[in-house]
């Protein structure tokens, strides 16, 4: 019963820490936020119920492929308050310094934006856009690319969970200490299991293309948090999550226009 009320604090927290999305208010305690990794999948299924209401509305309403594209990209980041988006931004900083690894950490935790971040987060944005207005808002793609938000978050919640941090201080730092790490991974591979099982059911080869897809991005960007970072930070899962997001997309994409999807 402890450990349900633990778990349930945990969905709360990490509704309240990674969306927009109102939540009961509870303590910042250690206990309660043993499965706070483990709760933000959950986020996306939020996001994922909010992209399917929106292809309805697309289509009684008969809004173009434009609009129907903007707002395929915009409601995930007003669900999530762009925290993401400022970690992907940060991140982008960071590497365009071409400093050492210490440096790039500082640039981390910089609250100023420099030159690279905002045209970069520019061409993202537009790139995300022109590909979710190519995508097809059939039952089968809207359903499986709603499930790709909480595939993403998975894949995030891996890498907090089982990444070494590049330093002690802040907040992934909390997370990866109070988490009880051994049932948060299994919990967090059930609910990933059971997105990627979604995903097959109305296509198997989506579901092999996203988890080679899912896996090759991760690989690589934990590749390139050691090498520039010196390990992994919480600006770097919000890195992962949206470059995930934009590759899922147009992977999905590239599926329906040869017919797969």
């Amino acid at each position: 019963m402890k450990t349900l009320k633990a778990f349930f604090c945990s969905v709360a927290m990490a509704f309240t820490c990674f969306s927009r999305v109102p939540a009961p208010q509870v303590e910042w305690t250690p206990e309660n936020m043993r499965f706070m990794m483990a709760g933000f999948p959950f986020i996306g299924v939020v996001i994922g119920l909010f992209v399917w209401l929106w292809s309805l509305l697309c289509g009684a309403a008969s809004l173009g492929p434009l609009l129907a594209g903007a707002g395929l990209v915009l409601i995930p980041a007003g669900i999530s308050g762009a925290i993401h988006l400022d970690g992907f931004c940060d991140v982008v900083d960071a590497l365009s310094s071409h400093a050492a690894p210490e440096r790039k950490r500082e640039i981390l935790k910089d609250p100023h934006v420099g030159a690279f971040a905002p045209i970069c987060i520019a061409s993202y944005l537009i790139l995300s856009v022109a590909v979710a207005s190519e995508l097809a808002l059939t039952p089968e793609g809207v359903l499986v690319f709603a499930l790709t938000f909480v595939i993403s978050r998975c894949m995030s919640s891996f890498c907090v969970l089982g990444v070494a941090r590049s330093t002690d201080q802040g907040m992934l730092a909390s997370f990866q200490i109070s988490a009880d790490k051994k049932p948060a991974m299994v919990l967090v591979a059930v609910i990933f299991i059971a997105a990627l099982g979604g995903v097959a059911y109305f296509s198997l080869a989506a579901a092999a293309a996203l988890l080679v897809v899912a896996a090759a991005v991760t690989l690589y960007i934990i590749h390139m948090a050691r090498k520039e970072f010196g390990g992994w930070s919480g600006d770097l899962a919000g890195f992962l999550l949206q470059t995930l997001e934009l590759a899922f997309l147009i992977t999905l994409v590239i599926l329906q226009k040869v017919m797969l999807l």
